[in-house]
């Protein structure tokens, strides 16, 4: 037992003796500001004498790092973390074991350094690709990427829509690859500004157009989000929740795991505010009709883009409706090994829309010009709809790859309506017409693209195969009940209706291209496609005692298109220009068959030569000249070829025409971008151009004398039916200006739009031509002070004038809207957030109130040492004026329309934002440049006193 003592004393002497001959150094490495510890962080400790006696190493997920040191004296450390300012000293170490605290100060806290080590250009050019590096742009800390983009020249969000030199951004990628499949607006509203590097805005090619350098004409415009390199491994996100006045309420989040190329993303939102973090296809889905209520005619796109047939529709305020909104979306990416990489979405969202709408309408042709429509009508609808979208890349070896893109839409509608319209002419009743609608929708689409990609030895060699297909099935039962009284008195109808529409498609694409020299190529290339579809209407007449079919409202038939082409193209391409030239040659064969209450065939054969230009040229340094011209066919669809009239509205009637011809739309751009990388002043050119032949347009009938003898027309009401038209064209020139006011520290954006619209068509027998002039002046005003002081002014005015044939009619209309945002931090902790927006509109009728201002405020309190939590109180609508109105012409009538929305109400809320990039506090910028760790400390930095 002695022997065991001495043994276990002489041990305890040993370990005793062996800790006296070394020295422990401690170190803990916190934020300064929060006080977190940093995992991760690099330490270097050296004897300052004796530079090889030299420790290295990283701290522990409590911030420590410990080194034994063989002996007393001056030591010099270095310690470094991706974020931070590096922290270096000098210490004594005297006693054997000796503790210290590093505190490390963001590099936020020094910009101006930063600024100047690491300048570059705002704004950049490379062929079409236009580069803006956000930290160019300062936005307050909880931005996200939306409210960046808009402080770039440029690009302007309309109605939640994202344009960039008047063009609508299709697709917005994360790193190069879909976020949430092609919807480009979850990113945009949902993703950090503070984790963004680089935005860049070009045309992106499809899949197998860009793997062989020719246009086949599906190009999109497209906005690729890159993320700085020390945001791409982290988790970061934010939730919310919120409770208002008046039972409103808003709640969601986002949660992100970035590592790497393995990311994972799941967005949730719960409101009854009319928010929505996806786009409105998404909403409607399977919904024939918007869940009841009046359609608005022939209006276009909204103000700014390349218009539609009509552009005489203008939206003022919020949509129309109170929508319940409940979505759900997971997004997942990941590259499995060395050749595959998988990205694959799933969203769902349920909509709940109550709505009240009142309508006016002014007829404007011939006798009917003494004619007043008006409209009172609440409506409603549930939409529940399920996405999934998936893009599997397998590269097989650096020469051959395999793309597999699948698509599954599963959505249910159910709706109703129900309203009372008045006709009047001169004063005197000409019908009322009260009507409930009740419908139930459904809708299942499914599609894949598989291309196959490959390389031969020879340089500029390729060939590439893509087979797609879709299937499409929509149906659905509705009832209508419908009381009309006119000049005959009183008549009810009680109709069933049941639809079964189904489509079936499947199109291939072979391309080869040859290398004709160093710089061109030559391309062959053939496609053929077939589209078959199943289209069946059943319209029941309810009785007293019995349902009858109604074989005058009833249609059975089939539609099969057939199309081949084949394309021979060249290219040409070296460092400042390529040029693209191709002729393609098609034939199409389209067979109708009709099975009920007719049985008939109908075969129609169509050719038709389809040229193609693209040219990109880069004449200097930040310039560049893009030129484009396409011409391309399209067929009717299902519905305009389906000879049936269409009586869901009575009063305007419509139906198909099966002789319809397939229209040839010629498209032509030329895009000039001047971008001074010195002074940041970038400037842009684009003129729009864009041509129909047997252009599809509706031919009304007013006059019950005029209207074809198979169709019966009541007085009041009117009828629509397609036909094909030459003479359309669509004219537009933007011109961008976007410049820093240095003295302001705030950017300038000037963007001018002029354009030229003319569409023919026909009333009753008359043969009419509408012409639209539009000059619209923007100016934008964006902050660029710092985070804290976050504020953008806005001013846009609108002149249109329209002409039309029908009795020499012309109009005019101006519409200005013009207000501010600002985002305000003050004592570190305060936020002051406040939108301001006052519209103004001339060429309203007297119904509606064309002046109003809507201000939004709230004030709030950061919360947490490190401010990751607010609290705040807003309140929405302050002044309680908030208005949804449209307005829209037709051929033959003008509308105007006031629908139900979101009014004043307060609500409080609370939000919760985290980061963790490796340890590093939430808003923290990424380091321009990282200093190697052997490099010592910095030349002109001075070691900190902080000593053991």
């Amino acid at each position: 037992m002695k022997q065991l003592l001495i043994i276990a004393l002489l041990f305890i002497g040993m370990e005793a003796m062996s800790q006296n001959k070394g020295y422990m150094a401690e170190v803990q490495v916190v934020d300064s500001v929060s006080g977190k510890a940093l995992s991760q962080a690099n330490v270097i400790i050296q004897k300052s004498d004796n530079p090889t006696h030299r420790f290295l190493g990283i701290t522990d997920s409590k911030g420590i790092y410990k080194a034994v040191l063989s002996e007393p004296g001056s030591y010099q450390y270095r310690i470094s973390f991706i974020g931070y300012k590096t922290e270096g000293g000098i210490f004594n170490i005297s006693s054997s074991h000796q503790q210290a605290t590093i505190h490390m100060v963001p590099e936020a806290y020094n910009l101006k350094e930063v600024m100047v080590k690491e300048w570059a250009p705002p704004v950049k050019v490379s062929g079409d690709t236009v580069e803006f590096r956000a930290e160019s742009f300062k936005t307050h800390q909880d931005a996200s990427i939306e409210d960046l983009v808009t402080k770039m020249p440029g690009i302007v969000v309309e109605d939640g829509t994202v344009k960039a030199h008047g063009e609508e951004i299709k697709k917005v990628l994360v790193d190069g690859n879909e976020f949430f499949g092609s919807d480009p607006t979850i990113a945009l509203k949902n993703l950090p500004a503070e984790i963004i590097e680089k935005i860049q805005v070009f045309d992106k090619l499809s899949d197998q157009a860009e793997f062989s350098g020719f246009d086949d004409g599906n190009s999109e415009k497209t906005m690729n989000v890159i993320t700085k390199p020390s945001r791409r491994n982290g988790k970061f996100g934010k939730t919310f929740a919120g409770y208002g006045t008046d039972g409103y309420y808003e709640a969601g989040g986002m949660y992100n795991k970035f590592n790497g190329d393995q990311r994972v993303s799941v967005l949730a939102s719960f409101n009854n505010v009319n928010r929505q973090s996806f786009t409105r296809e998404d909403m409607l889905g399977a919904m024939s009709g918007g869940g009841g209520g009046r359609g608005r005619g022939n209006g276009g796109p909204s103000i700014g883009g390349l218009r539609g047939p009509l552009d005489q529709s203008i939206h003022l305020g919020s949509g129309g409706g109170i929508n319940h909104t409940n979505a759900l979306g997971v997004n997942y990416q990941d590259k499995i090994g060395e050749k595959l990489t998988v990205s694959a979405s799933y969203f769902f969202n349920y909509i709940d829309n109550e709505n009240e709408t009142d309508t006016w309408r002014d007829f404007l042709y011939g006798a009917d010009s003494l004619k007043y429509y008006t409209e009172n009508s609440r409506s409603g609808f549930k939409n529940y709809n399920n996405r999934l979208n998936m893009r599997l890349i397998y590269e097989f070896d650096d020469r051959n790859s395999l793309i597999f893109l699948p698509q599954v839409s599963i959505q249910n509608n159910d709706s109703y309506s129900s309203s009372a319209s008045t006709t009047l002419n001169a004063g005197d009743l000409v019908n009322s017409l009260e009507t409930d609608l009740d419908q139930e929708s459904d809708g299942f689409r499914f599609g894949s693209a598989l291309i196959y990609r490959h390389k031969f030895n020879r340089d500029g060699r390729t060939i590439s195969l893509s087979v797609n297909n879709s299937y499409n099935k929509q149906e659905g039962e509705q009832n209508q009940l419908t009381n009309q009284t006119g000049l005959d008195g009183l008549t009810v109808s009680d109709l069933d209706r049941k639809t079964d529409n189904t489509t079936n498609s499947i199109n291939s694409r072979v391309v080869y291209t040859e290398p004709l020299g160093e710089n061109s190529q030559l391309m062959l290339s053939f496609r053929g496609s077939l589209s078959d579809s199943e289209n069946e209407k059943w319209v029941f007449s309810n009785g007293q005692y019995r349902s009858s079919l109604d074989p005058e409202l009833s249609n059975v038939f089939n539609n099969t298109f057939e199309t081949y082409s084949s394309e021979v193209g060249y290219r040409y391409g070296n460092r400042l220009l390529n040029f693209v030239v191709s002729l393609a040659g098609e034939t199409s064969n389209l067979k109708s068959t009709g099975e009920y209450p007719d049985v008939y065939d109908l075969e129609k054969s169509f050719t038709s030569l389809r040229p193609r230009v693209r040219l990109n040229w880069k004449p200097a340094e930040g310039k560049n000249l893009m030129l484009m011209y396409s011409a391309n066919t399209k067929e009717p669809t299902a519905n305009q070829l389906q000879d049936v009239v269409d009586d869901s509205e009575p009063l305007f009637l419509s139906t198909g025409n099966p002789d319809l011809l397939q229209q040839t739309i010629h498209n032509g751009m030329v895009r000039y971008t001047n971008v001074d990388a010195a002074s940041g002043r970038n400037w842009a050119l684009i003129f729009f151009v864009e041509n129909g032949n047997d252009y599809i347009i509706n031919h009304t009938y007013t006059d019950p004398e005029a209207v074809p003898d198979q169709y019966r027309l009541a007085e009041g009401a009117q009828l629509t039916i397609p036909e094909n038209m030459d003479g359309y064209w669509d004219l537009k020139v933007i011109a961008n200006l976007g410049l820093p006011i240095q003295w302001l520290s705030s950017n300038l954006s000037l963007n001018t739009d002029i354009g030229y619209n003319k569409l023919p068509g026909m009333v009753n027998t008359v043969t009419t031509e509408k012409e639209t002039w539009s000059f619209k002046q923007g100016v934008q005003l964006s902050s660029n002070i710092s985070e804290n002081i976050d504020f953008t002014m806005f001013w846009n005015g609108g002149w249109d004038k329209i002409n039309s044939s029908l009795e020499s009619q012309e109009a005019e209309y101006y519409t200005q809207t013009s207000g501010c945002k600002l985002n305000w931090v003050f004592g570190d902790e305060w936020v002051i957030n406040s939108t301001l927006n006052h519209l103004w509109y001339v060429g309203l009728s007297e119904s509606i109130d064309p002046n109003y201002t809507l201000l939004n405020a709230s004030f709030g309190k950061k919360i947490f040492k490190d401010r990751s939590g607010e609290l705040k109180i807003g309140v929405y609508d302050v002044l309680d004026e908030n208005q949804s109105i449209s307005r829209s012409i037709t051929e033959t009538y003008e509308e105007q329309s006031r629908s139900l929305i979101v009014q004043r109400y307060a609500m409080v809320t609370f939000t919760w934002s985290f980061r963790d990039f490796f340890g590093q506090r939430m808003g923290r910028p990424e380091r321009p440049r990282r200093h190697d760790l052997m490099d010592g400390p910095p030349g002109d930095r001075s070691f900190p006193g902080e000593r053991f």
